[in-house]
């Protein structure tokens, strides 16, 4: 019985370490898919057919002046429903600018990568060890009859990049990431807090019944256009199915002899 339980817990002791190495490779396999299912989604929503008008997202009226009711509180006064109408209005601009949304947070980080030209130096140096380190793996490279595979081990070059990663994200990358978060942050939550979807509506409504009256107004004088075109032709019109006969020559003559 001694050994038993003994050799039963030498086996449990060994399966231990393969099941919390199983659960973490569940969890990274997880993180994975969902972080992939969640890019997926983004990318089918952020296209070019979301992105709205520039005058549309800056509220201005056709004369490009901003219009009164473009940007308003989403709430007046401080109540039980004020927490639920400050995260509609968030949930709603999110969803209906995203693509806008996309393009602010791309320009905000190309001004913040050309303001800090030594992050993108040192990231594209770190990035071409990486692809070097990546190409020693499945090819050999002779240099002077040196294989530069055979200097350093797979495992040693894994540790020395990602420890000169780590140095360059904290050292040159770590304050204009905080930036560009800062920036886009505020810009992006202003808009969304601020920004009344009621206006939104209201002005759409408006382009609309604007386009489908100046249409209307512009389809009497198409037809009037083409009735007289018609009546001058001969057409189908009801003044034109009125048609003046001429006496022909013969029934003159005849006229002439009685």
């Amino acid at each position: 019985m001694p050994l038993d339980v003994a050799s039963g817990n030498a086996d449990s002791s060994q399966s231990s370490p393969r099941n919390h190495q199983a659960g973490v490779q569940i969890d990274f396999e997880s993180l994975r898919l969902r972080a992939s299912s969640l890019a997926s989604r983004w990318s089918r929503r952020i296209t070019v057919d979301t992105l709205r008008p520039l005058p549309v997202f800056l509220g201005m009226e056709p004369n490009f002046c901003l219009a009164a009711g473009a940007f308003t509180p989403p709430v007046q006064k401080v109540s039980k429903t004020a927490p639920e109408k400050v995260q509609s209005r968030l949930s709603l601009n999110l969803a209906y600018f995203i693509t806008n949304y996309a393009v602010v947070s791309l320009t905000v980080a190309l001004i913040v990568a050309l303001m800090h030209p030594g992050m993108v130096f040192f990231l594209a140096l770190v990035w071409g060890l990486w692809t070097l380190h990546a190409y020693l793996i499945r090819h050999e490279i002779v240099v002077a009859g040196i294989a530069l595979h055979t200097l350093l081990t797979v495992q040693h070059r894994f540790y020395a990049l990602f420890v000169l990663t780590t140095v360059v994200v904290l050292w040159k990358c770590l304050r204009p990431v905080l930036l560009f978060l800062a920036i886009t942050g505020v810009l992006i939550l202003t808009h969304a807090l601020l920004r009344d979807p009621k206006h939104i509506e209201a002005s759409t409504a408006n382009t609309f019944t604007h386009g489908h009256a100046s249409h209307r107004a512009g389809t009497p004088d198409a037809t009037d256009e083409d009735y007289d075109d018609g009546a001058r032709s001969g057409g189908s019109s009801s003044s034109s199915e009125v048609l003046v006969e001429r006496p022909s020559a013969n029934a003159a003559r005849t006229g002439d002899v009685i």
